[in-house]
């Protein structure tokens, strides 16, 4: 093996010739130029460059895997060698890949939808629903119960890298499906952000199979209801007692719903400096630290924006199912209508907050000039979750105020409590506008 030279700063002609030659389809003469630019021990970053280049125009897929190896392992989130990773994996087919700047325009579509279940009683034929026990299928005629197990499925988690690649993480659910009832034979036009429907006329209940998995994302898991009506009204009541405007108002419009939200899986290395005071002198420091998070949570839907963050927050993901359409049944589901991308964007900001506090707080002395290099952090996974709601309408004179209660365990939120904790000066600024 040849040892290698000492880097000369002229040697760069060797990468840029390559990386020319590579671009032009003159494999063997990039191959030559960019091997020997390795010998000259370039910086780490020129060496990244040189290895990617090198994969491109190696004869063969072994030897192109092992250069994308070793990027990874000075780097594992450089983003080229993790695409061209996918692609020598087969998870990756080069066609689909997107522009990130010139994203193709989402047209919609109508879609018949022909697969549509109907949820029956085998006994005497009746509309079965799903309990708020989050295990059972209840006929409304006869009662006859179907208990039903978890799936067994495993909680599936998308690559957040390929998603992103192939735009799938761009998009919105935007097409519209046409559905016929079997009950009684009307036809209905189902927005795509509906995962499960009942008929208005025969009430009959069907789950909506997805037909455009490449544009709309089907749910990975789901928390079932375990707070029947009868309890979240039982909540909704006591809240309202103990409130100052008890006597008034009224609720409307109680339904259960399932509500979309986003989880991350955000990992890689964060390069951070500061100055840190001892004995009245500033003293620099900077170190490496590795991060990894689960599972951080960001709402799908722009509905309701100042109760979902703390609603999102509020659930067990220990109770966490592999998604089912059976757990639809008799309620109503929405899909997102945030893309995957924009959402990654909030999560990867609440990462860096958070890393940001905790370098506040191992720190007893005083700190100033904080700053984080993030270059080296990616989202690895991610998934689609949905949770369940219940949500009722709160109206107090000519005012409306949603109020959501969770589903799983019953915590209330409204934004009537962010009303009260400054009522005159809110009710001032609602007069001013």
């Amino acid at each position: 093996m040849k040892k290698p030279v000492s880097y000369n700063p002229h040697s760069r002609d060797l990468l840029v010739h390559g990386i020319a030659s590579a671009k032009v389809g003159e494999k063997q003469l990039a191959y030559k130029y960019l091997e020997r630019y390795l010998y000259q021990d370039p910086p780490v970053k020129e060496q990244i460059d040189a290895m990617y280049y090198l994969s491109l125009v190696s004869p063969t897929e072994a030897e192109q895997r092992d250069w994308i190896e070793k990027i990874l392992a000075m780097d594992p989130t450089e983003g080229r060698a993790r695409r061209q990773l996918a692609i020598l994996n087969g998870e990756l087919q080069t066609e689909k890949i997107v522009d990130p700047d010139r994203l193709p325009e989402q047209v919609a579509q109508q879609i018949p939808v022909n697969d549509l279940e109907r949820f029956i009683c085998p006994q005497c034929g009746g509309r079965m629903t799903f309990a708020a026990d989050g295990q059972s299928l209840v006929c409304e005629n006869c009662e006859a119960k179907s208990l039903r197990g978890k799936s067994g499925n495993r909680i599936e988690e998308t690559n957040f890298f390929i998603s992103l690649a192939t735009g799938q993480g761009h998009s919105k659910a935007v097409n519209t499906q046409i559905s016929l009832c079997a009950g009684c034979g009307a036809e209905f036009i189902i927005p795509a952000q509906q995962l499960s429907w009942q008929c208005p006329f025969c009430e009959s209940n069907y789950e909506v199979v997805q037909k455009e998995e490449r544009e709309i994302l089907l749910p990975g898991a789901l928390i079932p209801f375990s707070l029947t009506e009868s309890q979240a009204y039982e909540t909704l009541i006591t809240w309202w007692k103990g409130n100052q405007d008890a006597n008034a108002g009224k609720f409307e419009a109680m339904q259960g719903i399932y509500l979309p939200i986003w989880t991350f899986d955000i990992g890689g290395f964060i390069d951070w400096q500061l100055e840190i005071k001892e004995n009245r002198q500033w003293y620099p420091q900077s170190s490496t630290k590795a991060i990894f998070y689960d599972d951080i949570r960001v709402p799908a839907t722009r509905k309701c924006p100042r109760l979902m963050k703390d609603l999102m927050n509020s659930y067990d993901f220990e109770a966490m199912v592999a998604f089912d359409y059976k757990y639809l049944v008799n309620w109503i589901a929405e899909t997102y209508d945030v893309p995957a991308g924009d959402a990654a964007i909030s999560a990867r900001k609440l990462a860096l907050e958070a890393e940001r506090q905790y370098l506040k707080d191992v720190n007893f002395q005083p700190i100033r000039n904080l700053a984080l290099n993030t270059s080296r952090v990616t989202v690895e996974q991610y998934k689609l979750v949905l949770v369940p709601v219940w949500s009722v309408m709160l109206v107090l004179g000519a005012e409306r105020f949603p109020v959501m209660i969770n589903g799983q365990n019953g915590k209330l939120f409204s934004t009537n409590q962010d009303e009260n904790k400054n009522n005159f000066l809110s009710r001032m600024l609602r007069w001013i506008d």
